[in-house]
C-alpha cells in the first residue's frame, strides 16, 4: 500500500493555522495534486460519555472553561489529576482515542497516496497534556517517549505559525481565556524547537506567510 503526504499545522487559537492549511490545500489542488483537508484537534472521540461524566461531576462546562480557566484547571488537578499513575493512564488511553478519531480522517487517505493537510496534530495533543498537568521541558520530552505514538504517520512537513498570547487573544471571538493561551505559547515554542518545526511568524499578513510556506513546500 503506497503511502502520501502528510502536512501539518500547529499553533496558538487564533494564530491564523487554519487559513494557512486550506489555502495550501486549494493551491495544491489547483496543480491536480490529490490532497485533502483534516481538522485533527484531539477531542473525546470514544471516551466521550467518561469525559462529559467527569465535567458534570466537577460541575463544568465548555463555555465555563474558557472565562474561569486557571481555577478549573486547579480543581482538576487537585481532584483528579494528582496521582502521577492516573495522569500516564489517563494520557495512554486518551492517545489511543486520539488514534481511533484519526484512523478514517488521516490514516485511510494517507495510506491510500493522498495528501493530507493536518490542521493541528501530536503537537497539540502534547501540549494540552502538557498545560493539564503542569509538565516541565523534562516532563514533555518523556512524552515523546510513549510508545503510542509510533503509530501515528509521521509528517513530511511540520508548520509552527508562531504568534504572541496577546494576538491570538485578540483574534479569538471565542471565550478563550488569555491565561490559556499565555500557557500554551511556552509550550508551542519549546516542542517548535524539539521537534523541528517550521516556525513562520504568523504577525505578518495572510499572504506573506502563505508566501513563506509555499517557498518551504517548493510549490
Amino acid at each position: 500500500m503506497k503511502k502520501g503526504g502528510l502536512i501539518c499545522f500547529t499553533g496558538l487559537d487564533g494564530s491564523g493555522k487554519t487559513t494557512q492549511a486550506e489555502k495550501l490545500l486549494n493551491t495544491l489542488k489547483k496543480k491536480n495534486i490529490d490532497a485533502i483537508y483534516s481538522w485533527s484537534r484531539r477531542e473525546p472521540y470514544l471516551i466521550k460519555p467518561i469525559v462529559t461524566l467527569v465535567k458534570k461531576i466537577l460541575k463544568e462546562s465548555s463555555k465555563s472553561e474558557g472565562k474561569d480557566y486557571l481555577n478549573i484547571k486547579k480543581k482538576r488537578k487537585r481532584r483528579l489529576f494528582k496521582y502521577p499513575l492516573f495522569q500516564k493512564m489517563w494520557i495512554s488511553i486518551a492517545i489511543v482515542d486520539y488514534l481511533a478519531k484519526l484512523f478514517f480522517q488521516i490514516y485511510v487517505p494517507f495510506y491510500k497516496g493522498k495528501v493530507v493537510i493536518c490542521d493541528r496534530y501530536i503537537p497539540d495533543m502534547i501540549a494540552d497534556f502538557a498545560a493539564n498537568f503542569d509538565y516541565n521541558n523534562y516532563q514533555i520530552k518523556k512524552l515523546f517517549k510513549n510508545p503510542l505514538l509510533r503509530m501515528f504517520p509521521k509528517p513530511d512537513k511540520y508548520f509552527y505559525i508562531k504568534v504572541p498570547a496577546n494576538l491570538g487573544y485578540k483574534r479569538k471571538l471565542d471565550d478563550t481565556s488569555f491565561e490559556y493561551l499565555s500557557e500554551r505559547e511556552k509550550i508551542y515554542n519549546f516542542l517548535a524547537k524539539e521537534m523541528n518545526m517550521v516556525v513562520i511568524n504568523g504577525t505578518q499578513d495572510i499572504d506573506n506567510v502563505f508566501e513563506k510556506i509555499k517557498v518551504e513546500m517548493r510549490i
